[in-house]
């Protein structure tokens, strides 16, 4: 999953956050790599466990 601008300026608004372009961007930034975190985790073979 990856979350576009328009997805962080809507995650914002919902939140009432005041977001500036750069601010906008250093948060897809982690938030995508937050999403990165959990596609490789949930791609962990966990059968048996």
């Amino acid at each position: 999953m990856s979350l576009t601008m328009q997805d962080i300026g809507r995650i914002a608004h919902l939140a009432r956050l005041e977001l500036s372009e750069p601010q906008a961007q250093a948060m897809q930034a982690k938030l995508n790599g937050f999403f990165d975190i959990v596609e490789q985790m949930q791609a962990v073979d966990t059968t048996g466990v």
